[in-house]
């Protein structure tokens, strides 16, 4: 028969008064690691303090506030919706800056919130002459990057001269050359996007030196072309005169030319040399 063992029910008030000093324990024990390792090392002069991950301050930039908050506060309302967190907007009377305060209980949620709500601004100078080809026929490649790479906003702006429709530069703009004085780029959008967009435009922008080489390379095969083509387009007349002038040349070579005479067929050559032997020998017969 197998022996048990009896063990008295432990009361709450005991379990509780374990726990605690089991937690006691423990705290004891850290404190004493945490000074044997620090035992002669000296302490920074400033008190290490841990932000509270919870909250989370984004600065909005002039111009963005439309995007955050979107049409009727959709944005704003879908960010705080999807990742249960709170946005708050502030703005200082004296510089007029607008920041977004972004709190929640989970720091994962509000650092996905914000990273949602990170708004950008870029500009780039470009120079006029190469407006035109940045943006192609009909701002088909500033077209092409927004829908790569998701950014809300890609202009053209022009000073001296407004900005065609979807960033395409016009012409004749206020100095009478035909180029703007002065052209940017202009992103507005999510700060990843905007970063995309400004590499893609970047990279673009650097084969302008490449494309004007080619094109000059183009244009004087075009012009060899369309002097071979001249060239080759006369010889076939100065051939041709050149031949009648020889046959016409060599007709009256030949009328003027003494004609010699013809060869006597073979059948009346000995005709007539027969009738020479006869005539030859009646004349032997007529002597005797």
């Amino acid at each position: 028969m197998s022996s048990f063992v009896w063990q008295e029910k432990e009361s709450r008030r005991s379990a509780h008064s374990r726990k605690k000093q089991e937690r006691d324990t423990k705290v004891t024990d850290a404190d004493l690691f945490f000074s044997s390792v620090t035992d002669g090392v000296e302490l920074p002069p400033f008190d290490l303090v841990i932000p509270n991950e919870s909250d989370r301050k984004l600065d909005i930039p002039e111009g963005c506030i439309g995007l955050l908050i979107g049409k009727k506060g959709e944005n704003l309302k879908k960010v705080e919706d999807k990742f249960k967190v709170k946005v708050k907007i502030d703005k200082d009377d004296k510089s007029g800056r607008q920041t977004a305060t972004v709190s929640g209980p989970s720091p994962n949620d509000v650092a996905a919130a914000a990273k949602e709500l990170d708004f950008e601004i870029w500009t780039k100078e470009v120079p006029p002459e190469m407006a035109g080809w940045l943006c192609g026929k009909g701002g088909r490649h500033l077209k092409l990057v927004r829908e790569l790479t998701g950014v809300a906003v890609l202009n053209l702006c022009s000073e001296g001269g407004e900005a065609g429709p979807e960033g395409e530069a016009k012409d004749g703009a206020g100095d009478g050359t035909g180029l703007a004085k002065r052209c940017w780029l202009e992103a507005k959008g999510l700060r990843e996007h905007v970063e995309n967009a400004e590499m893609c435009l970047e990279a673009h922008m650097s084969y302008h030196d490449v494309f004007q080489e080619m094109d000059e390379v183009e244009r004087d095969l075009d012009r060899q072309i369309v002097s071979a083509r001249g060239r080759i387009s006369r010889r076939p007349v100065a051939s041709a005169s050149s031949a009648a002038a020889g046959r016409e040349g060599g007709s009256k070579a030949r009328s003027s030319s003494p004609q010699r005479p013809r060869s006597k067929p073979r059948e009346q050559s000995q005709t007539q040399d027969a009738q020479g032997g006869e005539g030859s020998a009646g004349a032997g017969r007529g002597k005797t």
